[in-house]
């Protein structure tokens, strides 16, 4: 097994794909291509695009390409692209119990004392959890502005029916 069989086995598929299409454009240089058309032929031939391989989106990958065979060039490697790689976690408050056990806290407090850190500590006592005075200022600036909207709804109704 060569050293590049046993790399390619712990490279994932998109990486694998990369190494390939940089080899593919660094054969066409050896045969006396130039870096454009070289990277369009490689940018052709992985990535068949619909209509001409002139189109904007094979062009784009062309110089892809190039920056890949530059980078390879250079360091003698690829980096490793950490596309998707991000955490993906939701807000504590997006959970409904939570939200509506917030509401209540909110309902139930008076407007003077419906402060952030007050909601931050409620959410901890209750939920043993952490949110941010971000979030609970995004809460509550939601919240207490559709609860001042009803109060004046209710207000507006009582001076009517008087």
């Amino acid at each position: 097994m060569t050293p590049d069989q046993r790399r390619a086995k712990n490279l994932s598929m998109s990486e694998n794909t990369r190494l390939m299409v940089v080899t593919c454009y660094f054969k066409h240089l050896r045969n006396g291509k130039g870096k454009m058309e070289a990277s369009g032929e490689a940018a052709f031939n992985f990535y068949k695009t619909e209509g001409s391989a002139k189109s904007a989106q094979s062009s784009y990958r062309a110089m892809i390409i190039r920056k890949w065979g530059d980078q390879y060039a250079t360091l003698g490697k690829l980096i490793r692209q950490r596309q998707g790689a991000h955490q993906k976690t939701k807000s504590l408050i997006d959970n409904e119990s939570v939200a509506k056990r917030m509401t209540l806290f909110v309902r139930e407090t008076a407007p003077r004392e419906r402060t952030i850190p007050k909601l931050v500590q409620h959410v901890k006592a209750v939920y043993d959890k952490k949110i941010s005075r971000h979030t609970a200022r995004r809460y509550l600036g939601i919240n207490c502005s559709l609860l001042n909207v009803v109060y004046v709804f209710i207000r507006s109704i009582e001076r009517t029916s008087l």
